[in-house]
């Protein structure tokens, strides 16, 4: 009986007279091995989900690298080659004003291309190795300062900065520290209008740091904020702007030890 039973595809077998104790112990045993196969069946749809996420995300990703990184390594180059080529044809003919308008589009040009190749290899960098902080040099506060006001004299707005970043030592390294300040700093001022204040305040908040960039620009949505990642931009379609939107990503993923 025993043997048909289970051939028959039955999980468990009990024969008459039916015991109380053995009943109630069969139907534990039954509902634990339910409640296994519950829980497997929950992690092969998570598994599942997940590897539809990871398609998609590699998806976008592939599509968002190909026209973002086609459009920033064209551009730049065309103004090279465009500014070479016509000093190469025709400066023996040209006025010295001449010869420099287009010495200043071919080196402004290369000057675009060497930030694309910086941020890509900072990305690389970023991504591809793993973060271990040296130890032994930390990362100085005082730098920060530095480093923004470096960035609002290239955007001709050192009169918009403001803020005060006490002095503390940091657990990063200071090449990252460096590129997060870069990048959010880089961003509040191609992002804000002129004669508006770029904020930079720090804090600390034993044991930890705080820093905060703020400015006038039109910020970014919560369906941003989720949306966030590498060679994704934000309005593009409704605003000219430049870059590869490795910026905030490069940002991100300094922070993290």
């Amino acid at each position: 009986d025993l043997e048909r039973c289970l051939n028959a595809g039955a999980d468990d077998f009990i024969s008459k007279p039916v015991n109380g104790v053995e009943l109630r112990a069969r139907v534990r045993s039954m509902l634990r091995i339910r409640q296994q196969h519950n829980q497997l069946q929950m992690y092969a749809n998570l598994k599942a989900d997940t590897a539809r996420v990871l398609n998609q995300s590699l998806r976008t990703l592939r599509g968002n690298m190909t026209s973002t990184l086609t459009h920033e390594l064209k551009t730049p180059l065309t103004g090279i080659l465009g500014g070479l080529d016509f000093l190469r044809r025709g400066m023996q003919t040209m006025t010295r004003e001449e010869i420099d308008e287009f010495l200043d589009i071919s080196y402004g040009s290369a000057c675009r291309l060497e930030v694309l190749i910086q941020k890509l290899l900072r990305y690389s960098t970023l991504e591809c190795e793993p973060i271990q902080p040296d130890l032994t040099v930390a990362a100085q506060t005082h730098a920060i300062e530095g480093w923004a006001g470096v960035k609002a004299n290239q955007y001709n707005r050192l009169e918009d900065l403001s803020g005060a970043v006490p002095q503390a030592s940091l657990f990063i390294s200071p090449e990252h520290l460096n590129w997060v300040v870069d990048e959010l700093v880089d961003n509040a001022f191609r992002f804000s209008p002129a004669n508006t204040p770029v904020t930079v305040v720090g804090q600390v908040e034993w044991p930890w740091f705080s820093l905060s960039i703020s400015d006038q620009g039109p910020g970014l949505t919560p369906e941003h904020i989720d949306q966030m990642g590498a060679f994704i931009q934000f309005g593009r379609s409704s605003m000219e702007q430049q870059g590869t939107g490795l910026g905030l990503a490069i940002a991100i993923r300094g922070t993290e030890i």
